[in-house]
């Protein structure tokens, strides 16, 4: 990462930090932060790049620190959000959605 030109793109930031085998924890730290506050970042670009690239897991738990969701309910209100935050499954806790739903209810997981 010494060195570089400089990349405005936040998602070219991101990949390039996620595809590294070696970088600076300040670096990594950042990247929630990047994710988080910078606008204009193309999803679907970085998706598809990490994907090629084998680091999606890298990019799902630097996501995961980022920004709490719910799985498709945005609309939930707070008081539910923080219910959930206490009773809801484990794979959701570690993926860090407000959700009800486990791999076991879903028939194509299990």
């Amino acid at each position: 990462m010494r060195g570089g030109k400089r990349l405005g793109n936040p998602a070219a930031v991101v990949y390039r930090v996620v595809m590294q085998r070696d970088v600076d924890a300040r670096v990594v730290t950042a990247l929630p932060w990047v994710v988080q506050r910078r606008g204009g970042l193309d999803w679907g670009w970085l998706r598809d790049k990490v994907k090629v690239g084998n680091a999606q897991n890298r990019l799902g738990y630097l996501v995961r620190l980022a920004r709490e969701g719910t799985l498709c309910r945005e609309s939930m209100r707070e008081r539910e959000r923080a219910w959930w935050r206490k009773h809801r499954p484990e794979g959701a806790a570690h993926w860090n959605l407000l959700t009800g739903l486990s791999a076991e209810e879903m028939g194509y997981a299990g």
